[in-house]
């Protein structure tokens, strides 16, 4: 029999789905997932999670959170959050065409902007989003800071904010 290891390769990413029909998160597989990593044999990542939905469109869930969060922080009523919704969930396609950059506070997004094409020379600052717990402390000067960076370094000639 030939080995055939070295042909196929290592596995370099492994994405495991739980359709929530059958998610059940008791907590047996961390124990098991820790000796794992323990042994070297996986690495977690901190990654971001998206979501497809029905008609194929592709959430990404944690950026979503922070914009709802954020926008819903200023006291909008129900009735106008749920018209938001749609406008502040973040899709998988939003990430292609624009550039993300996001804010950390120990090791966790607290905060995102984006800066997509507008017209012509012009680009469009898309997203400010920062979470309520990180209001005050920096993070949205910091965001808007960079945006206008992007934006220069774009080769940009203005950048539009709606």
């Amino acid at each position: 029999m030939t080995d055939t290891t070295d042909v196929l390769g290592p596995v370099d990413w492994l994405v495991v789905e739980f359709p929530a029909d059958k998610a059940n998160f008791s907590g047996e597989m961390a124990q098991e997932l820790k000796a794992l990593v323990e042994r070297e044999l996986v690495r977690i990542l901190d990654l971001v999670f998206i979501r497809k939905n029905e008609d194929g469109s592709v959430d990404v869930d944690e950026l979503s959170r922070i914009a709802y969060a954020s926008k819903a922080h200023w006291g909008y009523d129900d009735a106008f959050m749920r018209a938001c919704r749609g406008e502040l969930t973040v899709r998988a396609e939003d990430l292609s065409r624009a550039v993300v950059r996001v804010a950390e506070q120990h090791d966790r997004v607290v905060g995102f902007h984006g800066v997509a094409p507008y017209a012509g020379d012009i680009v469009e600052l898309t997203w400010l989003f920062v979470a309520p717990a990180a209001m005050g402390q920096g993070a949205g000067r910091a965001l808007l800071a960079d945006a206008v960076l992007v934006a220069r370094d774009s080769g940009a000639r203005a950048l539009h904010i709606e």
